[in-house]
């Protein structure tokens, strides 16, 4: 794997952290599958050192579609047949391929953030105000014979948003086709949702309407034991931001099926000095 590493990181080896993990081969190839997961050492630098600075102390650094897909599985999500899990994030969208305990995924640069953009040019109006316009009014046009809202500003958001949400739906479509004919999957019959730029009202439907398969929001919590403090009905409501918080905390609770760490080598030394303490 490190032979491979070397070959195909655009950047020398030592300057950046990587790890992988076997996915597995299938039956009479020779080849093996690896999941390979790769970044810039200057990027982790300051993850860390943002961690350090508030007082943290680092135990893991995992990446956030592996971190969807151990949530989604802890959940029995796509046990048995094949579903995606659309993480509608600021500056991109991981979409995660679930199918019978495979993993694929695919990053596309369509999300919140784009929509923002639409609606900054639109209006001629600074980025900020542009994201709180957004937030506002935000929803997605329904298309059609649909009555348009009474206000024009949000008529015209809720076009802008659904503008950009078909542009996410081709990518998606493109990378169904590219999932089923590269990796010889089977058909995706689920849509689960989650991310901060998910909320936006019809996004359900409108994925419903045009992957003609059942979408809906994600929740990660189902397996997870809550105190009797928190609002349960304040948390149903953005329960769906939450898978990769929810698969990351796994990760100290049990085996999960993608265990991938990109802590770098001074944080491991750290942490192996500090487990030989009690011995010394």
């Amino acid at each position: 794997v490190e032979y491979e590493a070397k070959q195909n990181v655009p950047f020398p080896i030592e300057q950046v952290v990587w790890d992988y993990q076997l996915i597995g081969s299938s039956e009479g190839e020779t080849e093996i599958e690896v999941m390979f997961v790769v970044i810039k050492d200057t990027v982790i630098q300051d993850i860390v050192d943002t961690l350090e600075n508030i007082g943290k102390e680092i135990l893991l650094i995992d990446v956030a579609p592996a971190a969807c897909y151990n949530s989604a599985r802890a959940n029995e999500v796509g046990g048995d047949d094949c579903v995606m899990l659309l993480n509608i994030g600021s500056r991109c969208s991981s979409l995660v391929f679930i199918d019978s305990g495979r993993f694929f995924v695919r990053t596309i640069p369509i999300a919140g953030h784009s929509i923002t953009q639409q609606i900054s040019k639109e209006f001629g109006i600074p980025f900020n105000d542009a994201e709180e316009l957004k937030r506002k009014h935000g929803f997605v046009a329904l298309g059609g014979a649909y009555e348009e809202p009474d206000s024009e500003v949000a008529a015209t958001i809720s076009k802008i948003v659904r503008n950009v949400m078909t542009r996410l739906h081709g990518e998606i479509n493109r990378s169904i086709n590219v999932y089923r004919s590269q990796q010889k999957g089977n058909k995706p019959v689920k849509l689960y949702l989650s991310g901060g730029s998910s909320v936006m009202a019809f996004t359900p439907r409108f994925f419903t309407e045009k992957l003609k398969i059942q979408s809906e929001y994600f929740n990660p919590f189902q397996v997870v034991s809550l105190s009797p403090k928190i609002n349960r009905e304040e948390l149903a409501e953005v329960a769906h931001m939450f898978s990769e918080v929810i698969g990351l905390g796994l990760r100290q609770a049990t085996s999960c099926p993608i265990e991938i760490s990109l802590v770098p080598q001074k944080v491991r030394r750290i942490q192996e000095i500090k487990h030989k303490a009690t011995y010394f």
